[in-house]
């Protein structure tokens, strides 16, 4: 016999795919020295579904130009009831040019440049196209990214929301802990298993702290 499949995507796997092919008439990914993709999707709703479809969207259509082994695609960390945002970010030379979408819109609300060298006037553009929280997390992450800041630093920026020094610096903190300080508690020959008796206490203060 035969089987008959009608397949339908998800809204969010359609939006997903419907800013992405936005983005490449607009950037030309092809013609690009690298492709950046920075999103909300996956925790936030759409229409009461998971949004996750459309980060699987983004990446089928990239094909292998957008993926987690290149380091190209953050997800930034939003609640279920935040908007669902994508910025889509070119590197041409020294040039990065981005495209930006909110609140699960296929009508873009940035078009333009994101380079740390923008003047004044160009960030203002960015700031009140896609508001002041939004432009400096795009901003920061787009050009950390083209900084070669190494990939575990920008998915540790992402879940923050943005690169700063904080950032920059716990990280920069942990790393040189774990290089001049590590764990021997576990080759001691101690009881326990090695989650037991192996951990480390850090006392910090919070940004912004008025001590």
């Amino acid at each position: 016999g035969n089987l008959v499949f009608n397949m339908k995507a998800t809204e969010s796997y359609q939006l997903g795919r419907d800013v992405t092919a936005k983005a490449d008439s607009l950037l030309h990914f092809s013609s690009a020295d690298d492709v950046l993709a920075i999103t909300t999707a996956g925790v936030p709703k759409l229409h009461g579904q998971t949004s996750e479809g459309a980060i699987e969207a983004i990446l089928n259509y990239a094909r292998g130009t957008i993926s987690y082994g290149q380091g190209n695609m953050l997800m930034l960390r939003q609640a279920a009831t935040d908007p669902i945002d994508f910025c889509f970010v070119v590197k041409k030379g020294n040039k990065l040019t981005a495209v930006i979408f909110l609140n699960g819109s296929t009508n873009y609300s940035y078009l333009g440049t994101i380079s740390e060298n923008m003047t004044k006037k160009q960030w203002n553009t960015l700031y009140k196209s896609v508001g002041g929280e939004d432009a400096f997390s795009f901003a920061s992450l787009a050009n950390g990214w083209y900084d070669n800041v190494s990939y575990l630093v920008l998915q540790e920026a992402a879940f923050h929301g943005h690169i700063c020094e904080g950032t920059l610096g716990g990280y920069t903190i942990t790393e040189a802990l774990m290089q001049y300080y590590p764990p021997i508690q576990a080759t001691n020959g101690g009881s326990g298993s090695q989650g037991d008796i192996t951990f480390y206490k850090v006392f910090g203060i919070l940004g912004d702290s008025p001590i």
